[in-house]
């Protein structure tokens, strides 16, 4: 399947994404915190970049929260979806809670975003 169907398909499923170049999104990707594309938009991101990868906006828009562990063990963290980004880095994903979920680089505990 080519990633813009996939695209589309998480975007019909309420998720938003914007396309990237490896983990780096290749659009101004702040605006889409509060506004959803449409799928004529998605489209066309992806006819212009076929190759580019999905990246998933996560907050109260797409309804999920990830939590980013680094290198460091997780047991404690509740099972869930988990995307293994890198070795050793790992994306655990939540449905959002609500309310406003700020971003906690370290606060956590070392490692974990």
């Amino acid at each position: 399947m080519k990633m813009r169907e996939c695209a589309l398909r998480y975007v019909r499923r309420g998720f938003v994404v914007v396309p990237a170049n490896g983990k780096q999104p290749v659009l101004n990707w702040r605006k889409y915190q509060s506004v959803r594309p449409t799928e004529t938009e998605v489209m066309a991101w992806w006819v212009r970049l076929p190759d580019a990868n999905i990246a998933l906006v996560t907050g109260r828009i797409s309804g999920v929260v990830v939590i980013d562990v680094d290198g460091v063990s997780s047991e404690k963290l509740t099972p869930t979806a988990l995307v293994e980004s890198s070795p050793k880095h790992y994306h655990y994903y939540y449905a959002h809670p609500g309310g406003v979920v700020p971003c906690s680089a370290s606060v956590m505990a070392p490692n974990i975003d």
